[in-house]
């Protein structure tokens, strides 16, 4: 099982932010444990220009046998 516990992006150049033309982004987790992950992301525009910035935080929770749990829905 998988859940977002929080999730947040701020647009630093909303005007610059063009959907049909390409974009990086570089992501990295600095810390995990206890179930949970933290994730932060930035965006980057062709230029090099930081578009946005993204945080996540979720739970991931286990079967006994170490493998995930299948979706109840």
């Amino acid at each position: 099982m998988m859940v977002s516990l929080d999730h947040s992006i701020y647009f630093h150049e909303p005007k610059r932010v063009q959907a049909d033309e390409w974009m990086l982004s570089e992501m990295q987790s600095p810390w995990s444990g206890d179930g949970r992950g933290f994730v932060l992301q930035k965006i980057f525009a062709k230029d090099g220009t930081l578009l946005a910035s993204c945080m996540q935080e979720g739970v991931v929770r286990l079967n006994n046998k170490g493998q995930e749990k299948s979706a109840k829905i």
